[in-house]
């Protein structure tokens, strides 16, 4: 009876909000019964519904299989600690920008947390850092996913915030400012060590490889460079 009481207020509250005039209740009653393993509650089902439903455009049209499941891989990242909504805004960025289906972008997400578990990150860090770093790696289409996961694997290398590698790597996205950041490097290694040209071909990791490399190939230590040639580098 309470869970009878609960779901009517679940389904009451969700078609309030957002208008669906009864639209999901059989999702949220299919996205509840998968939940049952992981001990998912009627909350967890209407908070993930309720954000793929919001900030997911594509979500209404798609078969009702297609959201129970959605919904559900929403809600379970949820019990992970993975905001509804940043799931959801993931999802409809993979389906809306990079050309993935539905289907390609859960198995997508739930791969992002084997990834996670692999670098020993928290799966909601990981997430978050894909959702601020997709408006500049959508460019690469579905391959944008693959070149963010050695992104990340950067960060965790170097202890540099992923966001803040992304801001290094976009000055080769053009020829002037690939040149002259190039120019201004080269000219404190000592050396002609980068080439503007082949920078801006690069993707996002592989010019935090070469970035990386440069200063042991110019044969400078680091640690016997001084605070300011440090901080030009």
């Amino acid at each position: 009876q309470k869970m009878v009481g609960a779901m009517d207020t679940a389904l009451a509250t969700f078609n309030k909000t957002s208008g669906a005039a009864g639209e999901m209740d059989t999702v949220m009653y299919e996205v509840h019964s998968n939940m049952g393993p992981i001990a998912g509650t009627l909350d967890d089902a209407a908070t993930a519904v309720t954000a793929l439903y919001t900030e997911m455009a594509t979500f209404s049209n798609m078969s009702k299989e297609s959201q129970a499941s959605m919904a559900t891989l929403v809600a379970t990242l949820e019990r992970l600690g993975v905001s509804a909504q940043t799931s959801s805004k993931l999802l409809e960025t993979m389906t809306m920008s990079l050309g993935m289906s539905g289907a390609q972008a859960e198995s997508t997400l739930t791969d992002m947390t084997m990834f996670a578990d692999q670098l020993n990150i928290p799966i909601s860090q990981v997430m978050e850092n894909l959702n601020s770093s997709m408006s500049v790696l959508a460019k690469y289409g579905k391959q944008g996913v693959e070149v963010f996961k050695k992104v990340e694997a950067a960060a965790k290398a170097t202890g540099i915030a992923t966001q803040d590698l992304i801001a290094i790597t976009e000055q080769f996205d053009t020829f002037q400012s690939a040149a002259e950041s190039v120019g201004r490097l080269n000219g404190i290694l000592g050396g002609n060590y980068l080439n503007s040209l082949e920078m801006v071909n690069m993707t996002e990791d592989e010019r935090i490889r070469k970035l990386m490399g440069v200063v042991d190939v110019s044969g400078k230590s680091w640690e016997a460079m001084s605070r300011h040639e440090k901080q030009a580098v």
